[in-house]
């Protein structure tokens, strides 16, 4: 009987983390969603309009500078993790790289979604 009480604690336990990460990738994602970058005016969800002074890493790209295309990179590549380690380690490997691969395409993490990344790490790394 101790056995399936163990093993109905841990099918609890497993829930919990998962919709703690759950609500963990919201929050970034929403974050990253609603965070305007100085210096850059949104046209439409394909096409803004950058400072000159505003241009990083010599990227031109719009997708680079527009918050909700970012946001869907994260939310992309946070989606098939399942595990609280591998959610850590995905949000450390793209703050430490700056970019997110999703199938074979590689997408550049602006700062302002680099700096939210970096602050939910801490913040995840801190409770552990």
């Amino acid at each position: 009987m101790n056995d399936i009480v163990s093993l109905q604690e841990i099918l609890r336990i497993e829930q919990s983390i998962s919709e703690l990460l759950k609500s963990a990738r919201d929050d970034i994602i929403k974050e990253t969603e609603t965070t305007e970058i100085e210096g850059v005016k949104k046209i439409n969800d394909f096409c803004c309009v950058v400072k000159l002074s505003k241009l990083r890493n010599n990227i031109w790209s719009a997708e680079y500078y527009l918050p909700h295309v970012q946001a869907s990179y994260v939310k992309t590549a946070l989606a098939s993790v399942k595990t609280a380690a591998a959610f850590v380690e995905k949000v450390a490997d793209m703050v430490e790289n700056r970019r997110v691969k999703i199938g074979k395409n590689v997408y550049y993490l602006n700062d302002t979604t680099v700096g939210i990344l970096m602050r939910h790490y801490k913040g995840l790394t801190e409770e552990l």
